[in-house]
This record gives C-alpha cells, structure tokens and sequence, in this order.
C-alpha cells in the first residue's frame, strides 16, 4: 500500500487514477482492476507467509485472492472462507452490479480481455504461482471464482437451504473445477471477542494516534454495562430493537458510502447518499418507538457508525441507546427482538442464528437479495432503498422513513415474524458454526495438499526481486 491510501477501497480509489480508470463504470473498473492489485499485493504476501512459516492460509474468495494464489506459490494448502450467501451469490451480486451500471455480461468481458494492464498481471500471477488463470477471470461462466480450484475446501457462513441458487452453468464449472463448499452457518464467536468494525478509511490513517489515545477498560465497561441492560431488559419482559447499517454505507467509500451518491445507467450520481439513507431509516425507528422516559417502551439499541455528523437532526429519545459501534454478535445474542438492518450478509446470518425477526434497509450489492430473502422466508420485511429523481429527495425520504417506522411495528406486533425467526435459528445451530470451521481448517492443514511437487523458485525470486524495487518507488 506504499504511495497508496493504505485501506483496500482507498487504495483502489488510487489504482483508478494510476490505471485510468476514473470515468469508467463501478463494475468495469472493479473488474479491471481485481486481478492488477491481487498482483500487486502477492510479493508481499509471499514474503510474510515465508517469514512465519505458514502451514495454511485462510483467506476471502473474493476480495482477497491473492491468499489462495501466495498458497499455490508456496505449496502449502488454502481454504477459502465465502461470507455470501454460497457460490450462487457472486452471480448474482454481479448481476446487481451490471444493472446499476447499465452494463451487460458481454460488455464486461470485452472492457477485461481488452484492457493490457490486467493481461499482464494475469500473466504475472500465472508465473509466480504455476498457475493457468484465464484473461477473463471469473467469468467463466460469470460467477465462477477461479481461485477456488486451489483450496482443499471452502467454507460457506450459511446453511446450504439458505444459499442463493447457482446457475446450471456455474454449478457445472464449479464441479469441474473440484470446487468442495463446506456449509457451517454463521461463524458466532465468544462474548467480548476483539472484532474489525469499520470501513472509514481516514480512522486507518489516525491508527496509532486513535490506539495513543484509547482506553480500552471504558469501552469494554460500557459493552458489558448494555450487554446488562438488554439482559435485565428481557428478563423484565421488555423488548429490545437493535439497528446497525453495517459499516460500509456508513464509511467513506466513494460509491457506497455516507456522502456517496451512486451513479445511474448513465454514470451520473442519483438517489440517496448513505447519511440520508441511514438517517431516514434511524428517523422511522424513533418515530416508532421512540419513547418520554428511559422506561417506556422498548429498548432501542442503536450503531450509528463513525460519522461526526452521523444523528444529523435527529433527537435521540431516553429509551436509546447510542454507540458508534457495537459489540453486534453479543448484542443480538442477549436477546433482540427485531433487527433494523442493511440485510448485509454477516448481520443477516448473524440476525438469523440468533433468532431475531427483520426489518431490512438495504443499500447495495447481496443486501436487496438478503432483504427479498427476510419476506420470502417469513422473518422479516423489506424496505426497499429509494431512487429519488432530482428535486424530489425531501418527499421521497419522508415517505421512506414512514415507511420504515410502518414495517418495525408490524414485525413487532405480528407474532409471526419472530416465530419464523426462532425456527430459523434452531435450523441454523445444526450447521456447526465455529467448531465445524475448525475442523475443516484442521484437517486441511494436517492433510496438505495431495501432490507434493517441487517448489520452483527461481520465478517467484525474480517477481519478488522487482516487487522489492516497486516497493521502494511506491508500489504495492
């Protein structure tokens, strides 16, 4: 990240103007550049895993393959951990992307297969890690991630009924492929676990000033004083409403983030940014329920993200709680009754472990299909996210926050909904979770990989050697 911004969507934002790639469409130039910063990112890598010896590596599919590519270079063995809804989801996730864009599958496979900056890192990745990547990586078919017929298996954060459907096509490649998914359900850690929380780019850039100034035992004093609160709230029979927007909405992200407008079929910014979306969304929950005392009513707990500006307007009542952000596995498994939520696919899982009911907000990518998923499943509503035409915003965010606080008080009111919730969960602790995943792991990293060859280094030294160079010029 040497000479970059040094979070991932910054420093993506930094590959767009090296690469020329700030007037394209998102998902041309995500496309375009995926493979260029897997490149980029992978001498490092190497050298890290080099360093500590590692016996296997863990790593995101999607957004970071460079981890399966660094295992293949060093013949160690890689498991891949899918936090989508299975491998159906990432066709689908695509197809969200290209309508946004106002693209279409063959328009993208042309704008990849066309652009030389990404045959070459192609090309590099292949040498370092002999490996036989296509020019149109992951498109065939769309939707097939290549990197998975590296791993001995991949491990899915849903139950296997709750997956999105693949395509004939994809199902097909994937088995081709010997791509072996492993379904463990929401990975539900222990109360008071250390967690990453957020997205907002300039809070990386303060790190060390931020850590400087931290004080730990306050913030874990006041978690456990909520964790109390919402415990003595249930005992009471009190009912307690958790909502987060996740943390990518609320951040900085130039598209999808809090003063974001994302563009339309024609490139040009429409609808609602993240702060208006959020704030409408927090605005019908208070119109619902917010209360006259601390007492009233239920117990609404609110993340709100780290945006100074995060509440706006808004008058937070005594019967809220507020954080910028929130402990949100302990919380919902404290005891919530109804989630309000950007139906983002962690929160969703973690929402449905728990057995809490749904009002979604989405925002982006797998939210909207999380959200249709919440009312097909019978534990939720949706509340689709408005596209507002110029001059409109004000009526359109009225109507949006109305209703909003209308679907909390039917998912609250109707008994159905958390019922459906109970079950659901029930269903979900089969999967195994945590303990599943570690066996998996385990086992992968006892087994190694079936064919021991030879490690050929002299490739891999001399992409390392000019990584080194690249590094010291501001490279990866």
């Amino acid at each position: 990240y040497e000479g970059r911004e040094i979070d991932l969507y910054g420093a993506l934002e930094y590959m767009k103007k090296e690469f020329n790639q700030e007037n394209e469409k998102v998902v041309v130039s995500m496309t375009r550049l995926m493979t260029l910063s897997n490149r980029l990112m992978l001498p490092g890598l190497i050298r890290f895993l080099k360093h500590f010896n590692a016996s296997l590596v863990v790593y995101c599919p999607f957004m970071n393959a460079e981890g399966g590519y660094a295992a293949k270079a060093l013949n160690i063995p890689s498991v891949s951990l899918m936090t989508t809804a299975g491998p159906g989801s990432i066709y689908r996730s695509f197809q969200e992307f290209l309508k946004l864009s106002n693209t279409d599958e063959v328009q993208l496979r042309e704008a990849l297969e066309s652009f030389e900056p990404h045959r070459q890192a192609v090309a590099d990745v292949n040498d370092m890690c002999k490996i036989n990547l296509p020019i149109s990586v992951n498109m065939n078919p769309l939707g097939k991630l290549d990197v998975l017929s590296l791993d001995i298996a991949c491990l899915v954060t849903t139950c296997e009924d709750l997956a999105d459907p693949c395509t004939p096509e994809v199902e097909a490649a994937n088995e081709k492929q010997g791509a072996r998914f492993v379904y463990v359900g929401p990975l539900l850690d222990k109360e008071g676990a250390c967690r990453a929380t957020t997205h907002k780019g300039d809070q990386l850039v303060e790190l060390q000033r931020v850590i400087e100034k931290l004080e730990p035992e306050s913030e874990s004093e006041f978690n456990k004083e909520l964790l109390q609160k919402i415990k003595a709230s249930k005992a009471a029979g009190r009912r307690v409403i958790f909502s987060s927007m996740g943390t990518v909405v609320t951040g900085d992200h130039p598209q999808v983030g809090w003063n974001a407008l994302m563009p339309d079929s024609e490139q040009k910014p429409h609808g609602l940014t993240g702060r208006e979306l959020c704030q409408s969304a927090w605005g019908g929950l208070l119109d619902a329920y917010g209360a006259k005392s601390e007492e009233e009513g239920p117990l609404l707990v609110m993340a709100v993200g780290q945006q100074e500006d995060a509440l706006g307007d808004l008058t937070i009542p005594p019967n809220a709680v507020t954080m910028p952000s929130a402990p949100q596995v302990d919380i919902l498994r404290a005891g919530v009754d109804v989630f309000l939520s950007h139906g983002g696919q962690n929160s969703f899982m973690e929402g449905l472990g728990s057995g809490a009911a749904f009002v979604v907000c989405p925002g982006f990518a797998d939210q909207p299909v999380n959200a249709r998923k919440a009312q097909d499943m019978g534990v939720g509503l949706a509340v689709e996210r408005p596209w507002p035409q110029r001059g409109e915003h004000e009526p359109v965010m009225e109507k949006y926050r109305a209703d909003v606080s209308e679907a909390l008080k039917r998912v609250m009111e109707e008994p159905r909904f958390i019922e459906k919730a109970k079950s659901c969960a029930e269903r979900m602790a089969k999967a195994g979770g945590v303990n599943r995943a570690l066996e998996v792991i385990l086992e992968a990293a006892h087994s190694g990989r079936n064919e021991k060859e030879e490690v050929t280094t002299s490739s891999l030294d001399k992409h390392l050697e000019s990584a080194a160079v690249q590094v010291a010029v501001g490279g990866a």
